[in-house]
């Protein structure tokens, strides 16, 4: 069966913190709207404390089982499982000593997503 898809997220568009432009980020927003089952909520967060002991730890946080959760303006998401995708930290092992990052270790893009220097070479 097919899942639906939930993205809550604070900011008031996605990319909110990148040096992307508003166009990049009006376009990347409309491409994951127009997705079959995936629903957008910004300028909203989820309150994780009741969720916080049944947080399971791999190369993602993530918690299973049916549930409801509250939203900061009150709304109501139904769940069976939630990712956290916040406060993430870039892992730059891979590629730190060959390609431009800025301070946050992320790889430094142009506004086409080019990395910094390369004409064909696209990070996202």
């Amino acid at each position: 069966s097919k899942k639906n898809i939930t993205l809550i997220h604070t900011g008031e568009t996605v990319l909110n913190n990148t040096a992307l432009g508003d166009k990049m980020k009006a376009k990347t927003l409309a491409a994951v709207q127009a997705l079959p089952n995936v629903k957008v909520m910004l300028g909203e967060r989820v309150e994780f404390s009741e969720l916080q002991s049944e947080i399971k730890e791999s190369s993602v946080s993530y918690v299973e089982g049916k549930r409801e959760l509250t939203t900061s303006k009150g709304n109501k998401v139904g769940t069976d499982l939630v990712f956290f995708c916040t406060g993430t930290k870039t892992n730059t092992k891979s590629f730190k000593d060959n390609l431009p990052v800025d301070e946050e270790g992320r790889i430094k893009v142009n506004e086409h997503l080019q990395i910094e220097g390369c004409k064909t070479a696209f990070a996202l």
